[in-house]
């Protein structure tokens, strides 16, 4: 018996039929390289924003504004000029996905440095919660809101969020999860989960937040007296332990100069706080 073969019908369908094939498959490739030239990979972030914070250390004097606005904006072709990143770690699969053009942010809360690579590079602001993103406590217990801030990278500024615009509540006296949302504008909402348990917490491994009272950064005139105005210090199980803090350091009002104060605290269990920084000018 003789085989029969296709057709021209036939073979012109199976033609179109492929094509339409390989025209999804390219879609789909380009789509996906697109997306691979577009996002950073998370050790790329971390290698990032560790870099930043390296170069806050040593070279911050590069940057003199953010004592002042307590934000600057780096590019990650700094970085590379101080050989802290090199071309291979702006890549992934082979494929860029990191510009040195990029903008990386530093910035201060309370005195502390904190840095951030948004993988997108979005002109919009961004919300930032200070303290931890899951907070655990025991029912009955309390719940302290930490707050969070708004970074405008258009105009380069940090601000705090404002309170009306945190929604959401925590009913410590009931067993549960809880949502806090933090938005602003037109930014992508940002929630903090907060579980309260009718159990004691086994461990606890969550450091306390020291917030400065008053201004991190101080200006006087050789002569004037210098008023401490001291820090406030929450604890996630122990409540407020302001009387726990310690402060060193030495202001010399009679002599010109740059002077630091350190605001250290550790809770119950040992967990040491970040150490907060307030710097006094003296002119």
């Amino acid at each position: 018996m003789k085989s029969k073969g296709f057709t021209l019908i036939e073979t012109l369908g199976v033609l179109i039929l492929l094509g339409v094939l390989i025209t999804i498959l390219i879609s789909i490739v380009d789509e996906d390289l697109s997306y691979g030239k577009s996002f950073a990979s998370d050790s790329q972030v971390k290698l990032i924003e560790e870099s930043a914070n390296i170069y806050y250390q040593n070279y911050k004097s590069e940057i003199p504004t953010i004592d002042s606005n307590s934000i600057a904006l780096i590019t990650v072709q700094t970085l590379f000029d101080k050989g802290f990143i090199d071309d291979k770690d702006l890549i992934i699969n082979t494929k860029l996905t990191i510009e040195k053009t990029d903008n990386v942010i530093l910035y201060l809360i309370d005195g502390e440095i904190y840095t951030l690579y948004d993988r997108e590079q979005n002109s919009e602001p961004i919300i930032v919660l200070k303290g931890p993103s899951e907070i655990k406590i025991t029912v009955n217990g309390s719940y302290y809101e930490y707050g969070a801030v708004v970074i405008d990278t258009t105009n380069v500024t940090i601000s705090n969020l404002d309170p009306i615009n945190i929604t959401g509540s925590v009913n410590t006296s009931t067993e549960g999860e809880y949502e806090i949302i933090y938005s602003y504008s037109t930014s992508d909402q940002v929630k903090r989960k907060v579980i309260v348990e009718d159990t004691i917490i086994e461990s606890d491994n969550v450091k306390p937040v020291i917030t400065l009272v008053g201004a991190s950064t101080i200006s006087l005139l050789v002569g004037n007296t210098y008023n401490e105005q001291g820090a406030i210090a929450i604890d996630n199980k122990d409540g407020d332990i302001t009387a726990r803090i310690t402060i060193t350091g030495v202001v010399d009002t009679s002599t010109k100069g740059t002077y630091y104060r350190y605001y250290d605290v550790s809770d119950v269990n040992g967990n040491k706080a970040n150490t907060i920084t307030r710097i006094v000018n003296v002119n």
